[in-house]
């Protein structure tokens, strides 16, 4: 189930995430982590979303085919240099859940090929510096694709019916995981993707949250971002 949306204005900031670096901002894992914290929705929550499905379209995740509890959610959560398809990632994230726990955790900064505007280190912490000496993506990706279930030991990519992709406006995320994986020469399993951003625009309708951005949704699920 891949889900990708335009987003407005309000929506549209990404989640800024920090690194292995000593940071008052949260790294990125625990961002990812705070994606996982709203897998659990509330009773109303549930019900908005039941009620949003069309007749014949599938309603509920345990539709699927697949038990929840079997499921491993990998969320994940990236930074770039930009948010074009010209732009690097500097750092991946992620976290695998399973029926509500943390199984492991995943980072790693990236080293872009080039230098880091002030603009993008004012809305990721990330700076040129930080990123010197760390491993460029070519070494990286195939480290998350085996790690996440995306790839077999042998570097083939294999889509897992137990892992589903999880992001925040998760076309960014995918788009540039994808992007990745094509410039590492590796083929892209196409996974199933839950985008949290969707999810919330049907859940939590506004007045219910002020926006839609995932500092947002964190505080009204209670968990840390």
């Amino acid at each position: 189930m891949t889900s990708a949306t335009a987003s407005t204005p309000d929506d549209a900031a990404h989640p800024t995430t920090s690194t292995t670096h000593a940071s008052p901002r949260p790294s990125s894992t625990t961002v990812a982590t705070s994606h996982a914290g709203a897998l659990r929705p509330g009773p109303e929550v549930r019900t908005r979303l039941g009620e949003a499905a069309p007749v014949g379209v599938q309603g509920r995740l345990d539709e699927l085919g697949t038990p929840l509890a079997e499921i491993e959610w990998v969320v994940v959560d990236l930074e770039t240099t930009g948010i074009g398809a010209h732009a690097s990632i500097t750092e991946i994230g992620a976290v695998r859940v399973r029926d509500g726990r943390v199984l492991d955790e995943f980072q790693s900064l990236v080293d872009p090929g080039e230098a880091i505007s002030a603009r993008i280190t004012a809305l990721t912490g990330i700076t040129t510096s930080m990123v010197a000496g760390a491993p460029p993506i070519d070494a990286v990706y195939p480290a998350f694709a085996r790690w996440a279930g995306l790839e077999d030991a042998r570097g083939m990519a294999e889509a897992s019916p137990t892992v589903v992709l999880v992001a925040h406006k998760a076309a960014f995320d995918i788009g540039f995981l994808r992007r990745a994986a094509g410039a590492c020469g590796h083929d892209w399993p196409r996974p199933r993707v839950v985008d949290t951003l969707a999810l919330a625009r049907v859940a939590l309708p506004r007045p219910m949250v002020a926006n839609h951005r995932l500092q947002t949704l964190a505080g009204h699920f209670s968990t840390s971002p």
